[in-house]
């Protein structure tokens, strides 16, 4: 469908992206994966990767096309981190709090009891 002649030939990225998704839009397309639609339409895992993570490729309408997750690689199509990644950044960021509030907590001086005071 999409030839790397093509792309020589002066047709943007945006001609492509129209074609795609054209094609992916027709009923029995509309499940393909991302290896699935490298081999039928030609395009590179690249692109693909770029439209999914801008947003272009809607996880809604295409939900096995994906884009590796920026953490660990693993393929996701919500967004630059998986949602594996996320709830671990999102643990690890709650602990820290919790932390630093033990932290500042241990860190304040106490008040000396026995302190000597004047009487005036």
């Amino acid at each position: 469908m999409i030839s790397k002649n093509s792309i020589q030939l002066g047709i943007t990225e945006e001609d492509i992206f129209s074609e795609v998704t054209h094609f992916l839009l027709r009923k029995n397309n509309r499940l393909f994966s991302n290896d699935q639609l490298i081999e039928k339409t030609g395009i590179s895992s690249d692109l693909i990767f770029k439209w999914v993570k801008s947003g272009k490729l809607n996880s809604s309408l295409f939900p096995n096309l994906g884009a590796p997750c920026e953490k660990c690689g693993n393929l996701t199509n919500h967004s630059k981190i998986c949602r594996e990644c996320s709830q671990s950044i999102t643990h690890t960021l709650k602990q820290e709090e919790k932390d630093k509030i033990w932290f500042d907590k241990i860190q304040r001086k106490p008040l000396k009891a026995n302190a000597y005071r004047h009487k005036f």
